[in-house]
């Protein structure tokens, strides 16, 4: 295990999500 406690598919939505809400700021 990491020390995170995320699974990979787990953070790869967050990062997702965090994507998607930097380019509503952005725009």
């Amino acid at each position: 295990k990491n020390g995170k406690g995320v699974c990979r598919a787990c953070a790869d939505q967050l990062v997702d999500e965090y994507v998607k809400q930097k380019r509503k700021e952005l725009t």
